[in-house]
């Protein structure tokens, strides 16, 4: 998790090099003129990284609806205005994992430079087009969300959504799950599903795969009360009537007559006899 902003890693990072060209050997201009060139390449970083949303959700992607970013605000919204921790959310454009991971630490201290700190605040950030993502979280909410659990979201949740094509529900399933790890109130009482629901997200809140689990465990019950109809049926008994009475014989019991074969032979007549 981050702990530094980016005025302390650029000066842990000038000293760094400063040390480590001496050791070389460096001149003193050369030394300088590697620090100037590590501050210029951040710099530059610093520049391509997007300002922060004025309103929590930055959709460089394209990937949201205007009713879906309202929904995603208001549930931010209220849970800032409860916890008084902010929640950044973002989608950029073809990023894969590496590249999303080197931008979203970027983003996240620069965005938290302008709320003092970043303690009190974590970053969704998506790359829909490349089905990346990445959550980046304040030292607060280490305790509640783990660099493991974070991880196990993208992994569990977002990455089955958004690759069955549901961007919306991939960042909503997102959401909810950072925002129950944190237990923030807004999912105890239900208010951040219904402003989701609002803002379009449909079906469960579970990932798709879970979903088809779950439809393939009721066929699996069927099948099994369908077994156990037709093993009944098979093993329950007739009543026949014998010469002590009617008896109940199981089907394994019951002795089926054989046909007797035709058989061929001769046929023989009588005559008729009389007298005149």
């Amino acid at each position: 998790m981050l702990r530094l902003n980016r005025k302390m890693t650029a000066a842990l990072s000038a000293i760094f090099i400063v040390m480590s060209s001496l050791s070389f050997g460096d001149t003193a201009n050369e030394t300088v003129d590697k620090v100037a060139d590590k501050v210029a390449d951040e710099t530059t970083q610093d520049a391509n990284a997007p300002e922060a949303p004025s309103y929590f959700v930055h959709d460089g992607a394209k990937s949201f609806t205007p009713i879906f970013t309202k929904a995603l605000q208001r549930v931010i919204a209220e849970h800032a205005r409860l916890q008084g921790e902010t929640i950044f959310i973002a989608t950029f454009p073809d990023h894969d994992q590496a590249q999303l991971e080197d931008l979203s630490r970027r983003v996240f201290m620069k965005w938290t430079e302008t709320l003092g700190g970043i303690s009190d605040s974590i970053l969704l950030s998506f790359s829909p087009n490349q089905k990346t993502g990445r959550i980046e979280v304040g030292v607060k909410s280490e305790p509640f969300l783990s660099d493991t659990r974070a991880k196990q979201i993208i992994d569990e949740f977002y990455i089955p959504e958004v690759t069955a094509g549901h961007v919306d529900r991939a960042v909503a399933l997102t959401l909810i799950q950072v925002l129950e790890s944190i237990e923030s109130p807004v999912t105890k009482s239900g208010e951040a599903q219904r402003h989701l629901r609002a803002g379009g997200v449909k079906g469960e809140w579970i990932p798709v795969k879970l979903e088809a689990q779950k439809g393939y465990g009721f066929f699996i019950f069927l099948g099994i009360v369908l077994i156990a109809i037709v093993t009944l049926k098979v093993l329950s008994v007739e009543a026949h009537y014998t010469s002590v009475g009617w008896a109940r014989i199981p089907p394994w019991k019951i002795r089926i007559p054989k046909k007797k074969k035709a058989t061929q032979g001769l046929i023989s007549g009588g005559g008729v006899y009389g007298s005149w």
